[in-house]
């Protein structure tokens, strides 16, 4: 792979992990997945969780479309799933 298909490979991973990211977070706050306040957290008000999910997934989804016949791709997946979830 060669520099410009890496930085595309990584402009891609990184914009498609911006889009998932409030889809997530908004799946998480209608689930109840929230950290909720408490003395020994900085925030004030609840925080939805679920976010590394959205970046797992896009990491994902990513290596799979630019390398689909990798012979590391399953395994690149299952540690980005193990890892993200």
């Amino acid at each position: 792979m060669n520099v410009t298909a890496t930085l595309l490979t990584l402009l891609a991973a990184f914009a498609l992990s911006a889009v998932l990211t409030p889809i997530v977070r908004r799946v998480a706050r209608w689930a109840g997945i929230l950290a909720r306040p408490h003395s020994d957290r900085w925030h004030r008000e609840p925080v939805a969780l679920l976010g590394g999910c959205a970046i797992a997934l896009s990491f994902g989804i990513v290596t799979a479309v630019a390398a689909p016949l990798a012979p590391l791709t399953p395994l690149l997946l299952a540690t980005g799933l193990m890892f993200g979830l």
